[in-house]
């Protein structure tokens, strides 16, 4: 599974590690597929296009439209369902879904069947949900709407709302109960390296209670274990701060073709080759591993977890995880920019959006300083550098800054916290739209 907002070269390395056989894409992103099945040798007539009547021009090269390979499939003969045997669930991938690293780009974390079902389960489970449908249909809302689509039809029937992705605000939380009054308003944390689901907050509130504890990411679904672990590997306590550590069926395979990274968060596991296989020998690892959150939190004595603070320092823009790393990286590949520190700032929409701060090759800080017009000039063609490059969610939409030299420690790494403080003291303008 890939973004639609992927640049033709994030596309292209995203493809270089899935290898697939077979490319599916919307009309609006054909000429991307196609630029990116030329580069990795994918035939193109195994893209695959939906909704290609909505093409606004024709393309030279061929490909395959959806309805095309609709008929075809109807007259090939049956296919039998497949039918795993005792454990093949669990060892079989059934999707690929890239999570930013924190040292650069992303990783395709493996997924098997088994760790889907098991967190429909989990989820189920955990929230009472029967097979009985509530609603007909997915209701889908216009993505650049701020403001409830709910609040011109009449949702007095819902009861219960869950928020994810993002930490749900005291202000959300009351214009969201303002305009539903009588919903139970929840929070859901989890990771692409846990299947989605790891903790929330349940909806068998008391009845006078209509929000879980602010603030809190909800307490471990069924089956799921968590521990506390300080930096110099000593369990924490009730109520202390640590990384989080959590182990269920829903903890995914690893990362696909990348065993080294694999190791460093999935403790006692294993790495996923390019035969689709587990490459150790302790299969019984496969329900005993724990997986790094990279999230710093603290678990109150009622369950409750709080998410404190990020260790893996990644940045949360309306959802999209971007790893501050990958944009620094990128920055230094502009000839006026000598050094560079990324971090989130806060936003009421977004929740997070990239902040750059930019240390200037010494002529061009020289020039700045004798002419300070030419300030703004870099900052477009800095922020312009990114934009053509990356996703619309890793473009610069916090800022950038100019600063003398990025803070760093006598290892050479970058003093976030430091960055992070001098952001909450910049003046803030309107909030971005992306």
């Amino acid at each position: 599974m890939m973004s639609p907002t992927l640049t033709t070269p994030e596309l292209v390395y995203q493809l270089q590690i899935a290898r697939p056989s077979l490319l599916i894409a919307h009309a609006g992103n054909l000429p991307n597929a196609l630029d990116a099945a030329s580069a990795t040798g994918l035939a193109h007539t195994h893209v695959l296009v939906l909704d290609a009547h909505k093409l606004t021009k024709p393309f030279p090269l061929s490909y395959t439209a959806m309805d095309g390979a609709i008929g075809h499939g109807a007259a090939c003969p049956h296919i039998p369902e497949l039918q795993f045997t005792s454990g093949e669930a669990k060892r079989t991938i059934a999707v690929l879904c890239f999570s930013s690293g924190t040292t650069g780009k992303p990783k395709a974390v493996a997924v098997s069947h088994y760790n889907v079902i098991c967190n429909l389960v989990q989820t189920a489970t955990s929230n009472g949900l029967t097979d009985s449908p509530t609603l007909p249909q997915e209701q889908r809302w216009r993505p650049g709407d701020r403001g409830l689509a709910g609040a011109n039809y009449d949702l007095s029937s819902v009861r219960c709302c869950m928020v994810a992705a993002a930490p749900l605000t005291a202000e959300l939380t009351a214009q969201m109960l303002e305009i539903l009054p009588d919903i139970h308003l929840g929070q859901a944390y989890g990771l692409t390296e846990t299947c989605a689901g790891v903790s929330m907050q349940l909806p068998q509130f008391p009845i006078d209670k209509k929000v879980g504890t602010l603030g809190s990411a909800g307490r471990l679904l069924s089956g799921t274990t968590a521990k506390v672990v300080k930096s110099d590997g000593r369990l924490a306590g009730v109520g202390a701060p640590g990384e989080l550590w959590v182990k269920g069926e829903q903890v995914t395979m690893g990362y696909y073709r990348d065993e080294r990274a694999t190791r460093e968060s999935f403790i006692d596991g294993y790495a996923v080759d390019s035969f689709l296989r587990i490459t150790t020998s302790n299969r019984a690892a496969l329900n005993h591993r724990w997986f790094r959150t990279g999230d710093e939190v603290v678990i109150h004595a009622n369950g409750d977890i709080f998410i404190t603070d990020r260790i893996k320092e990644l940045i949360k823009v309306k959802g999209h995880q971007v790893a501050p790393a990958e944009l620094e990286g990128h920055l230094l590949g502009h000839p006026h920019v000598a050094d560079a520190g990324v971090v989130g700032l806060p936003d009421e929409f977004a929740g997070e959006l990239p902040l750059a701060f930019v240390a200037l090759q010494p002529d061009i800080a020289a020039a700045v300083r004798r002419d300070p017009s030419a300030a703004e000039n870099i900052r477009t063609s800095i922020a312009q550098h990114v934009s053509e490059a990356k996703a619309p969610y890793k473009w610069l939409a916090g800022g950038i800054e100019f600063v003398e030299a990025i803070p760093k420690n006598a290892s050479g790494k970058i003093l976030r916290r430091i960055l992070r403080e001098r952001a909450r003291t910049l003046p803030r303008s309107l909030p971005a739209r992306l």
